[in-house]
């Protein structure tokens, strides 16, 4: 379910202006032309100046505005305002794709769900995500088989230690 992005303009230097912003004016684009970098009230700027100055980037998600993929479908679904607004700004720019991704995972059985207590023991665990849970578990594993071979060695040396008459074997 990816989203549809426009194609960069090269025109655009994906920069905001250094002076507009030490003036107030956080959203300046600089524009290329020619050889010269400039915004449009005039400042302009050499590419040595721009890293000199600590130019910030445009954000990614100021340029490219998240927009579903033709084939995607509306559906109205009901959701807490709490809830929308932290994951608006959670997942600011991508929301579309990552909602689509989590019920596509939903519908075909990819995803494990685990909520409330459990995830927070898991946290306090220190288990974060789906890696975490997974090395954990074939740590516990690998334990676990280090632990039935270490008891059939023990039992195969008292078996040998009783053969031999060792009292107390």
């Amino acid at each position: 379910m990816p989203t549809q992005t426009p194609p960069l303009n090269e025109a655009l230097a994906y920069i905001y202006c250094p002076t507009c912003r030490s003036n107030g004016n956080y959203r300046s684009p600089l524009v290329r032309e020619m050889h010269v970098i400039r915004c449009s009230f005039g400042h302009s700027f050499s590419v040595g100046q721009l890293q000199q100055y600590g130019a910030d980037m445009i954000k990614a998600t100021d340029i490219f505005l998240e927009t579903p993929a033709i084939t995607d479908e509306m559906w109205k679904v009901p959701v807490n305002p709490r809830v929308k607004a932290i994951l608006e700004n959670k997942f600011k720019g991508r929301v579309f794709v990552t909602i689509g991704t989590l019920l596509a995972a939903l519908s075909d059985d990819t995803l494990v769900m685990i909520t409330g207590e459990q995830a927070k023991e898991l946290r306090e665990l220190g288990v974060k995500n789906g890696a975490d849970m997974l090395s954990a578990i074939r740590t516990a594993k690998e334990t676990e088989k280090a632990l039935e071979d270490a008891i059939t060695q023990i039992e195969r040396f008292q078996s040998v230690l009783h053969a031999a008459g060792v009292p107390g074997a």
